[in-house]
C-alpha cells in the first residue's frame, strides 16, 4: 500500500475506535501497528506535507483526507473539498525577516509543491525526506506504472543564517553566488542517482528564479542527454519544466 493509504486506513480504524482526533504521532503508531513498512518520516512529511489541509482553508489538491486543527491534531475530512477558489498549490506566506522556512523559496516548500504535483497527477509518494532535519537519501521517490521519479530538490539561499551563533542575522555575501554551489551539488546528486538508477527518472528541481533558469538554459542539451530533467517551482506552488 501507499503511504497515502496507509494513513488513511489508520485514521479509520481510529475513527472506529472511538477516537475523533488524533496527533501524528498516534497516527504513524496505528500505521506501524498495522505492519507498513514506509518509515515514520516519509509519513510524517506526507501526512504534513500534501495530505492535509488548515481547518476552514480550502483544500490545496481535490482529495485531501485530512483537516489539521490549531492544536497539531488530525481528523478525517468530512464532506470534501470546501466551497470556493482553491489556492495554488504550494503556495505559503509571504517572505518574511524571521524564519527563513516561511521563505516560499525555502527547499521545503519547493519540495511540497512538488510531491503536490506528483500526487495530483496520480504519482504514488514512496518517500518524502526530512529537509528540516538534513535527512539522507532521495527527497522524493515516487511510482507510476512501474517507473520510479526520484528527484533531488534545492531551494534558494536565505538571506539570513538558518542554524549556528548567528541564526537570524543578515549573511554578508550575495546569496547568488551559493544558489550556484547549490545548483552544482545537485548536479552532483543527479549524475549519482543516473549512474545507479538508470531505469528511473531523474529530476532536479529548484524554485523558479533567475539564476537556477539560467544555469538549466545552458545545460539543457547536456542534461537531456544523460536523462536528467529540471523542473522548476515559482511562488503560487505550479510545477513546470525548465525551458531549454
Amino acid at each position: 500500500m501507499s503511504a497515502r493509504d496507509d494513513l488513511v486506513a489508520a485514521a479509520e480504524r481510529l475513527v472506529a475506535s472511538g477516537r475523533s482526533t488524533f496527533s501524528p504521532a498516534q497516527l504513524i503508531a496505528e500505521v506501524r501497528r498495522a505492519g507498513s513498512d514506509h518509515p515514520d518520516t516519509t509519513l510524517r512529511s506526507v501526512l504534513v506535507g500534501y495530505l492535509s489541509r488548515d481547518e476552514g482553508e480550502p483544500s490545496p489538491t481535490p482529495d485531501v483526507p485530512f483537516v489539521r486543527s490549531g492544536r497539531g491534531q488530525y481528523r478525517l475530512s468530512v464532506g470534501g473539498v470546501p466551497e470556493g477558489d482553491d489556492p495554488p498549490v504550494g503556495q505559503g506566506p509571504a517572505t518574511t525577516a524571521g524564519d527563513p522556512t516561511e521563505e516560499w523559496m525555502w527547499e521545503g516548500n519547493v519540495q511540497a509543491a512538488v510531491v503536490r504535483a506528483l500526487a495530483a497527477d496520480g504519482w504514488d509518494i514512496a518517500r518524502v525526506a526530512d529537509t528540516k532535519s538534513r535527512e539522507q537519501g532521495h527527497d522524493i521517490v515516487a511510482r507510476q506504472d512501474g517507473v520510479d521519479v526520484l528527484v533531488e530538490v534545492k531551494g534558494y539561499p536565505s538571506t539570513r543564517y538558518v542554524r549556528g551563533d548567528k541564526a537570524g542575522q543578515q549573511k554578508t555575501y550575495a546569496p547568488q553566488t551559493q544558489a550556484r554551489a547549490y545548483f552544482s551539488h545537485a548536479l552532483l546528486s543527479g549524475t549519482l542517482m543516473r549512474a545507479e538508477n538508470p531505469s528511473s527518472r531523474v529530476v532536479l528541481a529548484f524554485p523558479a528564479v533567475a539564476t537556477y533558469e539560467n544555469l538549466a538554459r545552458r545545460l539543457s542539451a547536456t542534461l537531456h542527454r544523460i536523462g536528467i530533467e529540471v523542473w522548476l517551482v515559482d511562488e503560487a506552488g505550479t510545477v513546470e519544466a525548465a525551458p531549454s
